[in-house]
C-alpha cells in the first residue's frame, strides 16, 4: 500500500475503531488514531521476513555452526556492507563455544555494521547432533 492511498483508508479506520465507543473521548480518539494507522502501514516484518538459519552438515570430530548477524536498527547511520540487513557466517572448531565464536565473528565481518542485534547460531555436533547454542 502506498502512502496515498494509507492516507485515503485513515479516515475509515478511525471510524471502524471510535465505533466501540458510544461518546468517544479524547482518550478513545487517541487510541482510535493509533490503531487506524497500524491498520493501514505495513509492517516492516512482513516486508522483511528473515530467512531461517540452516543447521550446518556434520564435521567428523569437529563442532560446525553457522550464524546470522542482524543489523541493528535503532541507529540511522548503522550502515552495513552494501546495506544489507543480516549475513551468515561459518565456523569449525574442537569446542562448540569456539565453532560458535568463530561463525559469529565471520557473520558480524561479512554485514560489516557498527553493532549488531540478537545473533543468531546453530550447530552440529562432532556425532551429527544438532545444537542451538545459548550465550
Amino acid at each position: 500500500m502506498d502512502w496515498d492511498a494509507a492516507v485515503a483508508a485513515l479516515p475509515a479506520a478511525v471510524a471502524v475503531a471510535l465505533s466501540d465507543s458510544p461518546v468517544p473521548g479524547p482518550m478513545d480518539i487517541a487510541a482510535g488514531l493509533g490503531l487506524a494507522v497500524l491498520a493501514v502501514m505495513p509492517s516492516d516484518s512482513a516486508q522483511e521476513k528473515a530467512t531461517p538459519v540452516p543447521y550446518p552438515d556434520r564435521k567428523r570430530g569437529k563442532y560446525v555452526c553457522i550464524c546470522r548477524a542482524n543489523k541493528d536498527g535503532r541507529s540511522a547511520d548503522n550502515c552495513s556492507i552494501d546495506n544489507q540487513s543480516s549475513a551468515q557466517g561459518y565456523g569449525v572448531g574442537n569446542t562448540l563455544s569456539e565453532a560458535k565464536r568463530m561463525a559469529e565473528k565471520n557473520a558480524k565481518d561479512k554485514l560489516g555494521a557498527k553493532s549488531t542485534h540478537h545473533v543468531q547460531c546453530r550447530c552440529t555436533g562432532p556425532k551429527g547432533d544438532k545444537i542451538i547454542p545459548h550465550g
